[in-house]
């Protein structure tokens, strides 16, 4: 992956220091529809952001019962929204998830910066939001409009888009990765003499 830079200066963007056990995103996630991604995710941020410290409790966790101080500790929570369908009906695993709700909570009462990163593809546990805000406690859904929601790909392109878009409310900042399509020159073939217009077609 290239290192991700600041739009405003193409800088480097370097993260801001920190003392010992403090770090910069939490990664929340129910662990049968959420593992998987949620170790990408901390990977490829890492990669983008060298110095960049984000918790994963499968790497990190040493006392369930400090969850609460590990959200106080970290200045970012990343919640990977991960779901199950039985019987036809869909459901939120993480909602449904005791301690990613403890995670939720404490991060809401906090304040916390917050970004849900949302499975798209149903192999992998997506399901629709609608379920994900069913399942929500009442008392917490409040949090789902008004933190953004970033859609989780796996094509590179978009793959691109969303980490991008997950780094900038890591980092607080527009970022921009060299080589990403949202950058990429295009040249337009003439299509004959009398040809005075043309249609752009874009996914």
């Amino acid at each position: 992956l290239p290192i991700a830079r600041w739009a405003s200066s193409g800088m480097a963007a370097i993260p801001r220091g920190l003392p010992p056990g403090a770090y910069h995103a939490f990664v929340s996630h129910q662990w049968s529809s959420g593992q998987d991604q949620a170790r990408v995710i901390k990977a490829q941020l890492t990669a983008l952001i060298p110095g960049l410290r984000v918790f994963l409790d499968v790497d990190d966790l040493t006392d369930i019962g400090a969850l609460e101080a590990l959200i106080d500790a970290s200045d970012v929570v990343i919640v990977f929204l991960g779901g199950s369908t039985a019987d036809g009906v869909e459901r939120s695993d993480y909602m449904r998830s005791r301690n990613c709700l403890r995670e939720l909570r404490r991060a809401v009462e906090a304040k916390k910066p917050i970004v849900f990163v949302n499975e798209t593809d149903a192999q992998h546990g997506a399901v629709s939001m609608a379920a994900h805000r069913r399942d929500c406690p009442e008392e917490l859904r409040h949090a789902l409009e008004e933190h953004p929601i970033v859609p989780w790909y796996r094509v590179k392109e978009y793959g691109q888009v969303s980490l991008r878009q997950i780094a900038q409310v890591v980092l607080d900042g527009p970022l921009r990765f060299p080589g990403e399509l949202l950058h990429a020159k295009v040249q337009v073939a003439a299509l004959g003499p009398a040809s005075s217009s043309y249609h752009l077609y874009a996914p």
